[in-house]
């Protein structure tokens, strides 16, 4: 019984190791297997993976190229388009000029606008940077204050001159306290070399004069508009060339009165295109009706030029006149030329028009109140006299110089009743 049991005990571990190993054989194979699975679906996942990168390489390939087609495309197309417009430019017509005139007088009346409200809104060339830093020191505000102010005063002085009587003395201190700082101002400005004859002539040149008015208009309400802005500095401009000229064309030996009569009449061109740029309002804000164009009580006129240099010469008939004349002129000719100096006056009084010889003076004149404009003609005809004088009669060395340093005019009034 022992060896029955031994043999089955030894093919039982003799199949025990077989199975053994067939068992690890086994698992062995199944591991391989699964190992070789994993590598073929690994491959297989990154042949889809390809193939699914291709496609997409493709597909962007094929979109990128329509969109190079569309872009040369709408490139080809704009090139034709400017072609197209680069033909019409050549065929069309020039612009009219006065729209290019519309668009530049736009951009100027837009220049202008910036300066409303701002001083010195005007500042012209002549006299250089020392002029406009002159008008830069300027209290805008406080000649704004004081020429307004002045205002109601001079029409109350001048409806009592006109009425035949004095005016207050109220009213003429007043004035008198109110033209204290434009005295200040106008002698700054002569100072600093603005063109004119004394501290008046300085005080009405359109450098001034055009800041003046605007800066008197504003602060009375009545501020001028971009437009109004833009044609007084236009009129300022034209006025300040013509004076270059003018001043320009004198030689050394110009007779003084020469020049007052030709700046005389100068500004009051001036004055009368610059008032005609303001409506009626602003005019009358500025110049009081009974005051407007007369010596000493317009502000905004030629006027003031002739303060303290228009004499009244009142006469009786043209003998009358020609003695005054004389007296005034030759009464320092040598005696040898008189004779020649007396025609010469004759000539010229005969010559006067009626408009200087025949006209009645009116309230205002005979209380010594004159019309600007009737100075100023009455000085281009004394500019003639002297003129002829030096140039006809040898006068002499003394009169010459008296007469080349004339800094004034005389008046001709004919006396009532004659």
């Amino acid at each position: 019984m022992n060896r029955p049991s031994a043999a089955l005990a030894v093919v039982l571990a003799l199949c025990g190791a077989l199975a053994g190993y067939l068992l690890r054989g086994a698992s062995r194979d199944d591991a391989e297997t699964a190992r070789l699975q994993a590598e073929l679906d690994a491959a297989q996942a990154a042949r889809a993976a390809a193939e699914g990168a291709r496609s997409a390489a493709e597909t962007r390939a094929a979109a990128a190229e329509r969109e190079l087609g569309a872009a040369r495309r709408d490139a080809q197309r704009v090139a034709r388009e400017a072609e197209a417009a680069a033909a019409a430019a050549a065929a069309a017509p020039p612009p009219a000029p006065e729209a290019a005139t519309d668009v530049a007088a736009a951009e100027e009346e837009e220049t202008w606008r910036t300066r409303v409200g701002r001083y010195p809104a005007f500042a012209f060339e002549d006299g250089g940077e020392h002029i406009h830093d002159a008008l830069a020191e300027i209290d805008w505000g406080s000649v704004a204050e004081h020429m307004s102010a002045m205002v109601p005063l001079i029409d109350e002085i001048a409806g009592a001159l006109a009425a035949g009587r004095p005016p207050s003395p109220e009213a003429l201190g007043a004035t008198q306290q109110h033209n204290g700082p434009l005295v200040v101002a106008a002698l700054r400005l002569q100072q600093e070399g603005v063109p004119g004859t004394g501290p008046n002539g300085s005080f009405t040149h359109p450098a001034f004069m055009t800041n003046a008015i605007a800066a008197n208009l504003e602060a009375l309400g009545l501020a001028l508009d971009a437009n109004q802005m833009r044609r007084l500095g236009d009129i300022g401009a034209d006025y300040e060339r013509r004076d270059r000229e003018r001043l320009a064309a004198y030689a050394d030996a110009t007779p003084q009165i020469r020049k007052l009569a030709d700046e005389a009449q100068e500004k009051g061109a001036f004055f009368e295109a610059a008032l005609g740029v303001l409506r009626a309002d602003q005019r009358t804000a500025l110049v009081p009706e009974a005051a407007r164009g007369r010596v000493a009580l317009d502000l905004f006129s030629e006027g003031l030029v002739w303060v303290g240099r228009a004499q009244p010469l009142r006469f009786r008939d043209p003998a009358h006149l020609t003695e005054l004349v004389e007296a005034q002129f030759i009464a320092h000719v040598d005696p040898a030329a008189r004779d020649a100096a007396h025609r010469v006056v004759a000539d010229w009084v005969a010559a006067l028009p009626s408009a200087v010889t025949e006209r009645e003076p009116d309230a205002l004149e005979q209380n010594g109140i004159l019309v600007a404009s009737h100075v100023t003609t009455c000085a281009l005809h004394v500019a003639q006299l002297v003129e002829t004088l030096l140039r006809d009669v040898a006068v002499g060395d003394e009169a010459a110089q008296r007469l080349r340093a004339v800094g004034g005019t005389v008046v001709p009034l004919l006396q009532s009743g004659t």
